[in-house]
């Protein structure tokens, strides 16, 4: 057989997919005639579907070295830069190619590279070259895609009318025609769109998310049975995380409605450590741990999956996953304030304290309400009155809270500083009269018996309290 042969048998192989067997003929034709670029570019192709992308640029530039005014070797080598996010490189070879003959893929493939790096008016220039060459689905749709970015929506929503109106039968010209009413908030239009695009292609979840959430938007009923319908089609975290998110909008909805009934203010902020109910908080960790079956590896589900037992107040498995999360992620100072607060939930005051220190360790002595809350709790059950009338009071200093002025008196009473304590109750009581029920049953008989040496001359009159293991106050903190 001679070199031209070997190279029709590898093409042969290369149709059939087998790749390393294409390597080997072409290495046999190079044999004969080592001056073949095309068994060059042959065996690039065949690294290229192999991954092996560094050895394929060195075969597509053997190729370009032996014939320089072939643009499919430069073509095919942009495609590998590509693969290995060499994008600049890719460009020079994309834009090489175009220099020698101005196919419309090409431009598309040019044009692709530049969306990828968000040079989008570059964009729009080489999807149009290639669209006045050939008429192309995605070529408009990426267009339009390009201008979206740019928020020239006009333009945008022009390119995807052009591609539904020339293939009514494709899913994905409704599809991003959806997406472009979805971000320019006509919902209903875009569910309609999102819906035909499922109607066409029965297994487009991310048509059915993007209806679910839509549904969500609008206050619609039946949101969740596209979430659903698209994790039954593909189970993915990021099915899982919309279907989440959704369902916290949901609850969110319901909390500011009956909030706003009764003429409260409410705190919408983007948590998703917050969530709303028992129901909601369940449903979260049903798709969670399935979340955890599918990345294994990720902090974050872990973080969160805690967090919902937090909410449940299922604090020993809160602390199991927020353990987890820190195995992932240990500089992540939010796991250690969480961990900390459940710590001190269970009773096991030196962790939470060890937590504490940690998160002021990570953010080199920095501390919030939460921490330092947590530190004068733990501290107080300990037995740490110094420290945790510390920690108290710079916990008020950061935000008041009637709870935390109360525990800081019950610590002045352990310290015996009895007007102090006798001020943080009465300052309790004036913020929130209803702290006022829920006193330790001992505290109304202090605050006479302060009152009453507040009256006195005699300085060392003392108050005796009964031997017991724990502090005043200790079973009113919940």
């Amino acid at each position: 057989m001679n070199e031209f042969d070997y190279l029709a048998k590898a093409c042969k192989k290369m149709e059939d997919e087998k790749y390393n067997e294409v390597i080997s003929l072409c290495e046999k034709a190079l044999k004969i005639n080592e001056n073949l670029p095309d068994a060059y570019d042959y065996s690039g192709d065949a690294k290229f579907y192999l991954g092996e992308y560094d050895s394929a640029v060195d075969y597509y530039t053997k190729a370009i070295d032996l014939n320089p005014n072939d643009p499919e070797y430069y073509y095919d080598r942009s495609w590998a830069y590509k693969q290995m996010n060499k994008l600049e490189d890719a460009i020079v070879d994309a834009n090489k190619a175009i220099r020698l003959d101005k196919r419309p893929y090409y431009y598309y493939h040019k044009a692709r590279l530049e969306l990828d790096m968000h040079r989008n008016k570059e964009a729009i220039e080489d999807f149009t070259a290639q669209l006045n060459l050939e008429q192309d689905m995605w070529g408009y749709i990426y267009r339009g895609n390009a201008y979206m970015n740019l928020e020239m929506f006009d333009y945008a929503m022009g390119d995807f009318n052009a591609a539904v109106e020339k293939y009514t039968d494709k899913c994905a010209p409704y599809y991003h025609r959806g997406c472009l009413e979805m971000q320019t908030e006509r919902y209903d239009s875009a569910i309609k769109d999102f819906k035909k695009s499922v109607e066409i292609w029965e297994e487009n979840d991310e048509a059915c998310i993007k209806i679910g959430l839509c549904m969500v938007e609008t206050g619609k009923n039946g949101a969740m049975k596209y979430f659903n319908k698209a994790i039954e089609i593909n189970p993915c975290v990021e099915n899982y995380i919309a279907r989440i998110i959704a369902r916290r909008k949901v609850f969110q909805r319901r909390e500011m409605l009956k909030n706003l009934l009764l003429n409260i203010n409410f705190d919408c902020r983007d948590d998703n450590f917050q969530c709303f109910n028992e129901k909601q908080a369940k449903s979260d960790i049903r798709d969670l741990k399935k979340m955890i079956a599918l990345e294994p590896e990720e902090s974050y589900h872990y973080a969160v999956l805690g967090s919902r037992y937090e909410y449940l107040q299922d604090y020993g498995k809160a602390v199991k996953y927020l353990s987890k999360s820190i195995v992932l992620e240990p500089e992540n100072d939010i796991l250690y304030s969480m961990r900390a607060f459940c710590y001190e939930k269970l009773g096991q005051y030196q962790p939470a304290v060890s937590d504490c220190d940690k998160y002021c360790e990570i953010n080199k002595g920095f501390i919030n309400d939460d921490v330092s809350n947590t530190y004068g709790l733990a501290n107080y059950k300990l037995g740490n009155y110094i420290e945790a009338l510390n920690y108290f009071s710079q916990s008020l200093e950061i935000k008041f809270s009637a709870e935390i002025c109360y525990l800081k008196g019950l610590v002045n009473c352990q310290l015996r500083n009895y007007f102090e304590a006798y001020n943080d109750f009465a300052k309790a009581i004036e913020i929130e009269p209803e702290i006022e029920s829920n006193m330790d049953e001992k505290i109304p008989f202090l605050l006479s018996i302060i009152l009453a040496y507040h009256n006195r001359s005699d300085k060392n009159f003392q108050i005796f309290q009964k031997h017991t293991d724990l502090p005043i106050g200790l079973n009113s903190i919940k």
